[in-house]
């Protein structure tokens, strides 16, 4: 599981291990503001607010998870391109990839 933003906005867990071993993950930014991340941070991987543009409510749209010009996902994900090469909204990824399902600025 790599270059996910893990956003828990209650007091549970970003991320649960199953059974004894967490998944094997990186480059993951978490924020959990009442909650925990839930696992160990790895190296490459932030626990900060992520500075969206809007804060997600209810059902995931479209307009969600655009991170503001000083976001922490900016430029802190791994290059997957043998895998794909586009965001959410098809738009491929720039040289510098950015954590999360949209491409920022």
């Amino acid at each position: 599981m790599k270059n996910n933003l893990l956003y828990q906005e209650g007091s549970g867990a970003c991320l649960y291990p199953q059974y004894t071993t967490a998944p094997a993950h990186g480059n993951n930014l978490f924020y959990a503001p009442r909650g925990r991340v839930g696992v160990a941070v790895l190296a490459g991987e932030v626990v900060s607010d992520p500075q969206w543009e809007r804060v997600p409510r209810g059902p995931f749209g479209a307009g969600f998870a655009r991170p503001k010009p000083d976001s922490p996902a900016l430029g802190s994900a791994e290059k997957l391109s043998t895998v794909f090469a586009t965001d959410f909204h098809s738009i491929p990824r720039s040289a510098r990839w950015d954590i999360g399902a949209i491409q920022g600025f």
